[in-house]
C-alpha cells in the first residue's frame, strides 16, 4: 500500500509508514502509548490520513452486537469480529487529532481508517462507515485521499514535520523527505 500511495500522491504529500524488516516484526511502526501503534499516517492536502491496516480474508460486513441494551456498531471480516481495528484507529485518530490542536493546527482535517487490505469486497462496494471510522480498501483510500484539497502546501509540510516528530517511529527514524510522493 505504501508504494501505491507514494506513487500517486503528488507532493507535498506524505506517507509515514512501517516497514517489515522480518515476518511478524515492523521496524518503523508509529506508537501512541507503547501499547497501540498507527500503521500508516498520510498528510495530504486532504489533511491527515490514520490509517489502521487489516490483513484478515473474507467479506466485509457491519453490524450489531450485543445484548439490546448495550448494542454497538461492529465491524465484520470473514464473519470474525474485527472491530477492535475500529476501536484502535478511532483512539489513534482523536490522538493525533488532540497533538495537531495542541500545536496550532486546528483547521486540519483528522480522518480514521481502517484499510482491509486482503478482504473481499462486493463488485458495487462503498467504503462502509463504522462509527466515525472509514473502513475501506487499498485503492479506494488512494482516491479518497486525493480528492479534496484543504490544506495548503505548505500547510502538509509543517503538519508532515509535527506528525513525524509527536509520533516517532518505534526503532530506527525514517528519512520523511525520502516518502515525500515523487521524491
Amino acid at each position: 500500500m505504501d508504494d501505491r500511495l507514494r506513487g500517486v500522491l503528488s507532493p507535498p504529500s506524505t506517507v509515514l509508514r512501517h516497514r517489515l524488516t522480518s515476518p511478524g516484526t515492523r521496524d518503523d511502526e508509529r506508537w501512541l502509548d507503547g501499547n497501540r501503534s498507527i500503521d500508516h499516517l498520510v498528510v495530504a492536502p486532504s489533511g491527515v490520513w490514520v490509517v489502521i491496516a487489516g490483513h484478515d480474508t473474507g467479506p466485509v460486513t457491519s453490524g450489531r452486537s450485543g445484548d439490546g441494551l448495550a448494542d454497538r456498531e461492529c465491524l465484520f471480516v470473514g464473519g470474525r469480529d474485527r472491530s477492535e481495528f475500529v476501536r484502535a484507529a478511532s483512539v489513534a485518530a482523536r490522538e493525533v487529532g488532540r497533538s495537531l490542536d495542541d500545536a496550532g493546527f486546528v483547521s486540519v482535517p483528522v480522518r480514521a481508517v481502517v484499510c482491509l487490505v486482503r478482504a473481499q469486497w462486493e463488485w458495487c462496494a462503498a467504503p462502509l462507515l463504522v462509527g466515525s471510522v472509514m473502513v475501506t480498501w487499498p485503492s479506494q483510500l488512494v482516491d479518497d485521499v486525493k480528492q479534496t484539497h484543504e490544506c495548503s502546501d505548505e500547510t502538509v509540510r509543517r503538519v508532515a514535520a509535527h506528525v513525524g516528530a509527536a509520533f516517532p517511529a518505534r526503532s530506527a527514524p525514517v528519512n520523511d523527505r525520502s516518502l515525500v510522493a515523487g521524491g
